[in-house]
């Protein structure tokens, strides 16, 4: 929430001492907030996809959206600040209305939002290092991000309902600039933000056209989509293009949005038992 120019998180969200047991919470399966029982993905029936199809030949459908979406907002603990993210941060990125805490809160969802599971050494030296960064080098930085989306938005390639037109390639077929590329050409110029928190960024700068690419939504996608490669150690701009491509494709085939398309990938990987 937005208040005299400043976004009130404080501590919103999950206190840091707190990630550690519920991440242990979600590993033994105690209960955890709502009253709902949080599953470990390791305890979870086996439940992958192959060429968009379950094992047990069951196809992804509306229904089955509709479930994960219900699960993602009732287990997930960090869901509701998350959509309070979702619904005050685009605006207040782009107005430059938010402080350091504000742009240091999308660097730690990132990787807070794997409760714990996500070394924590590697987490802590990139949060920190970002927190170093100065203010108005964060802020002409995430300006000419939400610019470059912006600008492609009153663009035809951006607006066609073809999928290659929300991908950044003309109608013709041949390549124009992406919005999500220059976009994370000017995240990824800040220190500790690379395509992963780059992308971060992306989704809260736009939740409807981006999601934050990591292993495990990638590991589901090669499952349900046509995504065929590896998930990469250091994942690229052009990586990020072909992952949004899939993305698209699930958009597409089942009449989803974005946001919704993560959270989906998000309780897949869940049950699926993916790693960070």
């Amino acid at each position: 929430m937005v208040t005299g120019g400043r976004i009130k998180w404080i501590t919103a969200m999950v206190p840091i001492g707190s990630l550690a047991a519920v991440g242990d919470a979600v590993r033994s399966g105690r209960r955890f907030g709502r009253g709902r029982s949080v599953r470990s993905p390791l305890e979870s029936p086996e439940n992958r996809f192959t060429d968009g199809r379950r094992r047990g030949g069951m196809e992804l459908t509306a229904d089955d959206v509709e479930r994960y979406v219900e699960e993602y907002r009732a287990e997930e603990p960090l869901y509701p600040v998350e959509q309070e993210g979702i619904e005050t941060l685009p605006d207040a990125l782009r107005d430059g209305e938010y402080g350091p805490r504000d742009a240091e809160w999308v660097v730690r969802w990132y990787f807070r939002r794997y409760l714990g599971e996500y070394p924590h050494d590697e987490r802590a030296e990139i949060e920190d290092q970002f927190a170093d960064v100065e203010m108005g080098r964060v802020k002409a930085a995430i300006a000419d991000a939400a610019d470059a989306i912006d600008d492609a938005v009153e663009s035809e390639t951006h607006t066609s309902e073809s999928l290659s037109g929300r991908t950044g390639r003309s109608d013709d077929g041949s390549d124009a600039h992406p919005a999500h590329a220059a976009a994370l050409d000017a995240l990824t110029d800040l220190p500790a933000v690379d395509v992963r928190v780059g992308s971060a960024f992306l989704t809260f700068l736009d939740p409807d056209t981006y999601v934050p690419i990591g292993e495990r939504e990638w590991e589901i996608l090669r499952d349900v989509s046509s995504l065929d490669r590896s998930y990469p150690t250091s994942p690229s701009i052009e990586d990020y293009g072909r992952f949004l491509e899939s993305v698209r494709e699930i958009e597409n085939r089942l009449e989803t949005d974005a946001r919704t398309t993560y959270m989906v990938l998000w309780r897949l990987s869940k049950e699926d038992g993916s790693t960070t």
